[in-house]
């Protein structure tokens, strides 16, 4: 008994002389003096357990903080990623709300921030969009507006002139000529061309689709009928917009095309060919869309 005694003494001591080492190596490393005899009392007070209570949190902390469990750069990042979703996105809220209505309904600074985010992306694809700004009342989101249109018709016009010389270097190349037309088409429809210069570029238009038409149909589409009319009637060549029209409805029965027989006979006020088409249009297994019947009682009321 006494040696076991003894024994537990010995290893008693030996703890107790092991915890005032690692206390005084604590209070000489201790850089903040007042926290290093605070818990240097605590150790010697609870030998042991004192150190439990003072590492065991420190090391759980050190090995959360390495695994990236927690981490205050994540934390920065993770509210970067909030605030940034938070964020409008433009082109997903402009299919659902149009512009020029999320132009009437918001704030000035609104309004002006909602036109800087669309301009971030490409111009070229939303110039319709910007369009719609020009007539703002803010003087400053139309300013905005205005600047972007000249950046959007000058690179509109690059594109152009990049695809002619490319088309008249190699006039015999389908994909050459439909890039060329597509171009040609797409710089028209901008809307950021002057009266005097729509004029030139649809003359030039209607000179290559026909040529296209003639010479390279597989390379010509139903929507370039459809151009080609639309242009004869902006020029109020309507009846080159009716033979154009004609030719095509007798190889391919279309719903636009239909329409625009409608319209060009009632500018004519040719009742007796608008009587035709609508009785030619009923008998047809053209199936209408919803704007197309809209389309059609509007004609039908006028007619």
């Amino acid at each position: 008994m006494n040696i076991r005694k003894w024994v537990r003494m010995e290893i008693i001591g030996f703890i107790i002389f092991l915890n005032t080492i690692f206390t005084l190596i604590f209070l000489l490393k201790s850089k903040d003096k007042k926290q290093g005899i605070l818990f240097g009392t605590m150790f010697f007070i609870v030998p042991v357990f004192g150190f439990a209570i003072y590492y065991i949190p420190h090391f759980m902390f050190r090995m959360i903080h390495k695994t990236n469990l927690y981490n205050k750069d994540d934390i920065i990042s993770m509210k970067l990623r909030e605030d940034y979703a938070a964020r409008p996105k433009v082109e997903e809220e402009l299919n659902i709300v149009p512009f020029d209505e999320a132009l009437a309904v918001s704030q000035t600074g609104e309004k002006r921030n909602l036109l800087l985010e669309l301009l971030k992306g490409n111009m070229a694809d939303n110039y319709k969009v910007t369009m719609s700004a020009l007539e703002d009342s803010d003087s400053e989101t139309s300013h905005y507006a205005a600047a972007a249109t000249m950046e959007i018709a000058r690179k509109l016009r690059n594109e152009l002139q990049k695809s002619e010389t490319v088309f008249l270097q190699s006039k015999e190349s389908p994909e050459k000529r439909r890039d060329y037309l597509d171009k040609l088409y797409n710089f028209i429809d901008s809307g950021v061309l002057s009266s005097r210069d729509r004029l030139i570029q649809m003359n030039k238009y209607i000179k290559l689709i026909q040529e296209t038409m003639n010479e390279y149909s597989t390379v010509t589409l139903e929507s370039d009928y459809i151009h080609l009319i639309d242009f004869y009637l902006e020029l109020n060549q309507l009846y080159e917009a009716e033979e154009v029209a004609k030719n095509r409805l007798s190889e391919f029965e279309d719903e636009d095309i239909y329409m625009r027989l409608l319209e060009i006979y009632y500018r004519l006020q040719n009742k007796n060919e608008f009587d035709k088409v609508l009785q030619r249009l009923r008998n047809s297994t053209v199936v209408l869309s919803a704007i197309g019947l809209d389309q059609l009682r509007f004609w039908i009321a006028r007619g």
